[in-house]
């Protein structure tokens, strides 16, 4: 995943910096460097640039820097990739408003916790007021979500 992909409040962890000369060494000074776990903060008005948070300091970068570092969720993984009869929690909704209104709609927000009943052939969730919901594996992706400890009650 892009560090440009990844939605605002989302803590990620750095893989690989793609970039090459002076601009590559630039973004490992401001502390991009493989290894290292930041925050996406808040984005401009149109969307670029975007803040960071990188050991403990704001920085920003324009999204055709943040497409060269290639970046994987720290501690949350997408609705599609967890396992069947587990717990968990939405942490963000991604790409598009149309997309998170929908998702609103159907009972899918931030913080909602949510139990995995199956994955075939859609994903089907169930929310703990007992409502069955089925989503897409196109839709499931775009569902960022971390495990809870707590067992469904």
């Amino acid at each position: 995943m892009k560090l440009s992909e990844v939605p605002q409040g989302l803590r990620v962890r750095i893989k690989a910096v793609n970039i090459e000369g002076e601009l590559r060494e630039r973004i490992l000074g401001l502390g991009f460097v493989p290894g290292c776990e930041i925050t996406v903060g808040i984005s401009a008005p149109l969307g670029n640039p975007r803040m960071y948070i990188v050991g403990g300091k704001m920085i920003t970068l324009r999204d055709s820097e943040a497409n060269m570092i290639e970046v994987e969720p720290v501690g949350v993984c997408t609705l599609e990739e967890t396992a069947e009869g587990e717990t968990y929690v939405v942490e963000s909704i991604w790409r598009g408003r149309n997309f998170c209104a929908r998702m609103r709609r159907m009972g899918i927000r931030p913080g909602m916790v949510l139990k995995v009943l199956s994955k075939h052939p859609h994903v089907t969730v169930e929310t703990i007021e007992g409502a069955r919901i089925s989503l897409k594996h196109g839709e499931a992706r775009k569902i960022m979500v971390s495990r809870r400890e707590r067992h469904w009650q």
